[in-house]
């Protein structure tokens, strides 16, 4: 008897996408170098994902927390500036995992940091993180093989998964000059610069990802001039980058996601070709990681049958997720930080971060919720200040839902806001945020899989023709299993009957059995 063989496929399946939060506490004395501390003005906290592993089971996550802290120093009440690092480990328990080749992916963010001082020269810092984390890998099932089996009729149909390629990453070094404007005055003393990177802009061509962003500096700074008023400047540069990530599976079309990531930084002021403190020098790395989404095919047994034997095959279904599009969007929210003693004379710098967003589909487009915390530094009445305020937003995305949505994958980054200082000590704030939104979608498919059983029927009438009168549902396969004849035979012998996709061909009552 004959019997069609077994064969297996492989796609990607997501085991785990969740939010972990973890507590980092770290006890710190301030470096020699730096004076103590008489008032603190602002900490922040930057947490960084160096591996993300899969070991025995477990999920093991290993970084760093880089805490910055702004102080008032006991020295004519200056400001200072210095930076600990401490790194952390965490562990999750994964569900039961069947994955082939699992791989982990964390993005670290702070939520919630505090400060307090033990002495003029001993910090207690604690921070609480949000690890941002997705397992997936490859699962593989089994299926009935549609190679060629003699006396064996399949009928076959596409199926087509995503194929996630290999994450190809690079580091890119940049080591720059910025000059001061006309406008902006010669530095005095810097008291810290800092090095962000924005969202990118990706183009797919065929080798190559290109990605174009824009790096800012940040230097706060007391004028060389001090007569001119005002202790501090704040100065802002955008520096456009260009990078170039070549990775053989790219090609134009293809889906791909894009990371940049502010490695090591640092800005120091710099004499320009005058002899005059009018220039930054910034030097810093941007790591890069890219991922390309494809799209694999592959042929799948939908039914069967073997003339003169009654066949029948166990039928399996399974949900394929697929990434169907990803869409980049940027919008804006207004938020207005209330008047508080004491108040802002000035600003400095004001900054912006989100947190805990979710996407849902809505009628033409998506919902997203979330928080957004404003960072405001500026001048007061009796010194520099610092004050963060968070508010809560609501905002619609138009944007095309494709058929089968499963899932919304959500990544929100601020990289702009656009503060207005208020007489009466409020603020207003304009935020431009950019919209990362990755639409997946799931397909049922259902095919045969092993085992196959074959069983002689039972007597029936013995014919060389027989006139079959169909049904509009009918096709040329229900035809030729309903006869266990071969399909191609039977459509050589109704040449006008069927058409080419198999369909009955309109008009047609009778089709002719010819058996052999």
């Amino acid at each position: 008897m004959s019997r069609p063989a077994t064969t297996q496929i492989r796609f990607p399946a997501r085991l785990w996408d969740t939010v972990l939060d973890k507590e980092t506490e770290f006890d710190g004395t301030l470096p020699d170098y730096c004076p103590d501390v008489i008032r603190l003005i602002r900490v922040d906290c930057t947490p960084y994902t160096d591996t993300c592993q899969i070991i025995d089971g477990k999920l093991q996550i290993n970084g760093r927390v880089i805490y910055d802290i702004l102080y008032e120093a006991d020295h004519k009440n200056k400001l200072r500036f210095c930076s600990f690092t401490q790194e952390f480990r965490h562990t999750a328990d994964l569900p039961k995992n069947d994955l082939e080749s699992p791989e982990a992916y964390c993005n670290a963010s702070c939520s919630k940091i505090t400060c307090r001082m033990l002495s003029p020269r001993r910090l207690l810092l604690r921070a609480r993180l949000e690890l941002h984390t997705t397992v997936s890998g490859m699962t593989a099932v089994s299926l009935l093989s549609t190679q060629p089996v003699e006396d064996v009729f399949f009928v076959k149909k596409p199926l087509r998964y995503d194929v996630p390629g290999e994450t190809v990453k690079k580091e890119f070094r940049f080591d720059e000059a910025l000059p001061l404007l006309q406008g902006e005055d010669s530095i005095g003393e810097m008291v810290f610069g800092t090095v962000s990177v924005q969202p990118p802009q990706a183009t797919v061509t065929r080798g190559s990802v290109l990605a174009k962003t824009n790096a800012v500096v940040k230097v706060l700074y007391q004028p060389e001039d001090t007569s001119l008023g005002g202790n501090y400047r704040m100065v802002v540069k955008n520096l456009p980058l260009t990078l170039s990530v070549e990775t053989p599976e790219a090609e134009e079309g293809k889906l791909c996601s894009l990371k940049l990531e502010m490695g090591a930084h640092s800005v120091l002021p710099e004499l320009d070709q005058y002899g005059e403190s009018r220039m930054l020098k910034a030097c810093f790395t941007v790591n890069a990681a890219v991922r390309t989404m494809g799209v694999a095919e592959t042929e799948v047994a939908e039914d069967l049958f073997t003339p003169g034997l009654i066949t029948t095959a166990a039928r399996k279904e399974i949900s394929l997720p697929r990434l169907a599009s990803v869409v980049d969007r940027s919008f804006t929210v207004d938020l207005k930080l209330p008047a508080e003693d004491p108040v802002f004379t000035a600003l400095y710098d004001t900054s912006v971060r989100a947190g805990r967003t979710k996407a849902s589909p809505g009628e033409g487009g998506v919902e997203l919720t979330g928080n957004l915390t404003v960072s405001a530094l500026g001048e007061g009445m009796d010194g520099v200040l610092h004050r963060d305020h968070t508010s809560e937003f609501e905002q619609f995305i138009p944007a095309e839902i494709p058929e089968g949505l499963s899932e919304i994958g959500v990544e929100i980054t601020p990289f702009e806001v656009l503060p207005t200082l208020h007489s009466d000590g409020s603020i207003s704030a304009r935020v431009i945020c950019n919209a990362t939104l990755s639409f997946y979608t799931k397909e049922q498919v259902s095919f045969l899989c092993d085992p196959v059983t074959q069983t002689e029927p039972e007597e029936e009438d013995p014919y060389s023709v027989a006139y079959f009168y169909p049904a509009k549902t009918d096709t040329l396969w229900s035809v030729a299993k309903k006869y266990r004849v071969d399909p191609a035979k039977l459509k050589a012998d109704n040449p006008t009957s069927f058409d080419e996709s198999g369909r009955l061909a309109a008009g047609i009552r009778t089709v002719t059995v010819l058996k052999r």
